[in-house]
C-alpha cells in the first residue's frame, strides 16, 4: 500500500541585488560624501555600518544610519557597508570606500624688505605633500591688505616670479596647494 501526503510548496524568492554609490568617492579631509544605494524599490534598510578592517565587506560595530542616503566625513580612507532586506526577509549587502585626501600645503619663505627700484629675491618653498596618490598643483595669491585678508588669485601662475613693476607697495603672497584624485579637487 502507498498513499501521498499533502503537497508542501517551497517558494524561492530572489535576494535583492544592490549597489552602493556616491558621487564623491574621494574627498579632502574635513569634507563629506553622500552614500546611497540602488535600487531602493521595495527594500528596507537595516543600516549603514563600518566595514571590518580585515574583511572588507563585512559589517562591524553599531548601526551608523538607517537612512537610504547617509552623509559621511571620515578622517581617513574608510569602507562602509549597507544592508537591506526585501519583504521576504532576503538580505543583500554592498560596500563603498571613501578615499580621504590629506594635503599639507608646504611652506614658502622669503620675507623681504626692498626698495622700489630693487628686484626681490625668489621665494624658497617646500613642496606640498598628499596621501592617496593625488596630484598637486599650485595657485599663487596676492593681497595688499594683510597676511590674512584680501587675497586674489594671480592668473596663470604655477611658479611665480615677482616682477619689480608689481611692487609699488607692501604685498603679501601665499601659495595654495590643490590636490586632485579621481577628478575630485
Amino acid at each position: 500500500c502507498s498513499t501521498i501526503s499533502d503537497t508542501a510548496v517551497l517558494t524561492v524568492t530572489p535576494k535583492p541585488n544592490i549597489t552602493a554609490a556616491t558621487d564623491t568617492p574621494s574627498i579632502c579631509k574635513g569634507s563629506s560624501a553622500p552614500l546611497n544605494f540602488s535600487p531602493t524599490d521595495d527594500l528596507s534598510i537595516l543600516g549603514w555600518f563600518l566595514a571590518d578592517a580585515a574583511n572588507d565587506c563585512i559589517p562591524t560595530g553599531i548601526v551608523l544610519s538607517m537612512e537610504s542616503t547617509y552623509s559621511v566625513s571620515p578622517d581617513t580612507t574608510t569602507t562602509y557597508v549597507v544592508i537591506v532586506e526585501n519583504s521576504d526577509q532576503c538580505r543583500d549587502t554592498a560596500c563603498i570606500t571613501i578615499s580621504v585626501i590629506e594635503l599639507n600645503a608646504g611652506t614658502i619663505n622669503g620675507n623681504q624688505t626692498i626698495c622700489m627700484t630693487k628686484d626681490p629675491l625668489p621665494f624658497t618653498a617646500t613642496p606640498a605633500t598628499t596621501t592617496e596618490g593625488a596630484s598637486i598643483r599650485y595657485q599663487w595669491e596676492r593681497s595688499f591688505t594683510d597676511c590674512d585678508n584680501g587675497f586674489t588669485v594671480i592668473a596663470n601662475t604655477e611658479l611665480y616670479d615677482i616682477a619689480k613693476s608689481e611692487l609699488s607697495q607692501t604685498a603679501y603672497f601665499r601659495r595654495r596647494a590643490i590636490a586632485e584624485l579621481n577628478g575630485i579637487t
